[in-house]
């Protein structure tokens, strides 16, 4: 195959490289073509016609920028960036979009060399996607070690506040007794508010890095009790009482919906582990489903994997919604 599939992978981490770390800026570069595009309009004569094309042009061009603008470095790099906050990581964010960008090129460099343009495309959108599911894994980790603390961490406020802390000594009393990951939020609301940042913008703040339904709760009321006053440890003990609930309410669900998702998880693995296991033991009968085509080459076998796998998302994404009980 020569050097052709190396080179093209190489330019192609290049370019992209080039195009986030050192991308202009969107807003300038579309001022710059809409002026080009007015300074370019005929003569005296037609000055009306002129101003509807450049008013037309003004709004195509700004409907392009729109478009485009949540692909601009600036916006990746944000939205990777409350990603990676979310998920706890101490990772940039342009180095995480490297690690996307380096996965992508070489997983469809060894898809290129194993079957063609067919295997690249695939192999290249399952490289993109680990990163992803890499740090999404890390934030439902992390989301799960928060709910499971919630519980604690309500008690203890309770606790605090009725013996006679302040909400700021009890929040900090938690974040020097409490464990990680709910320890490290609480030092860090500490560490704002010491640096001037009002206590309902930090406890905000900490509700948008977490989308927990009980914190929101949690957060919700104790922003209501300093507007307007009222027994702070007494709607605090009413609240871990409803978690309290809550969490027994979902181990009795977990219980009864577990034969659903095994037996999900089950019928969507096992075409997958059979032509595995056929790959291995008889190749040339199971590359039958990759490599045959009709004589005048209007059908290929691929096009049926391609159908049994979009099924194969679909009835897993429909078994995991049935059996997913929100509480």
């Amino acid at each position: 195959m020569g050097m052709t599939p190396i080179l093209l992978g190489i330019g192609i981490v290049v370019v992209v490289a080039a195009v986030f770390f050192f991308g202009d800026d969107e807003d300038q570069e579309v001022k710059d073509r809409m002026a080009q595009f007015a300074s370019s309009e005929g003569g005296e004569g037609e000055a009306a016609k002129g101003t509807l094309k450049a008013e037309k042009g003004q709004e195509a061009l700004q409907m392009l920028g729109s478009i485009a603008k949540p692909f601009t470095p600036d916006a990746l790099n944000q939205r990777f960036g409350k990603m990676l906050e979310k998920a706890s990581l101490k990772w940039r964010p342009n180095e995480f979009a490297a690690l996307v960008y380096i996965a992508t090129s070489v997983t469809g460099f060894i898809g290129y060399v194993y079957g063609g343009a067919l295997f690249a495309a695939l192999f290249a959108a399952v490289g993109c996607a680990v990163p992803f599911l890499w740090l999404k894994f890390m934030f439902m980790r992390r989301m799960s070690a928060i709910n499971g603390q919630m519980l604690d961490t309500l008690i203890l406020l309770s606790n605090a506040i009725k013996a006679g802390y302040s909400l700021l000594q009890a929040m900090d009393m938690i974040s020097k007794e409490s464990p990680p990951p709910m320890g490290e939020e609480f030092r860090r609301i500490i560490r704002e508010v010491s640096f001037g940042v009002p206590v309902e913008e930090s406890l905000l703040a900490f509700k948008d890095r977490v989308p927990s339904e009980d914190l929101d709760l949690m957060v919700t009321v104790v922003l209501i009790q300093r507007q307007i006053g009222g027994n702070l440890s007494e709607i605090l003990d009413k609240i871990a009482h409803t978690i309290r609930e809550r969490i027994r309410i979902r181990g009795q669900i977990a219980t009864l919906t577990a034969q659903g998702k095994i037996s999900g998880s089950v019928i969507a693995g096992m075409p997958i582990a059979l032509c595995l296991i056929l790959n291995v033991i008889n190749p040339k009968y199971i590359s039958l489903l990759w490599t045959y085509s009709t004589p005048e080459g209007g059908f290929h076998s691929w096009y049926i994997l391609i159908l049994c796998g979009i099924m194969e998302v679909i009835g897993f994404t429909v078994i995991m919604k049935i059996v997913n009980i929100e509480v």
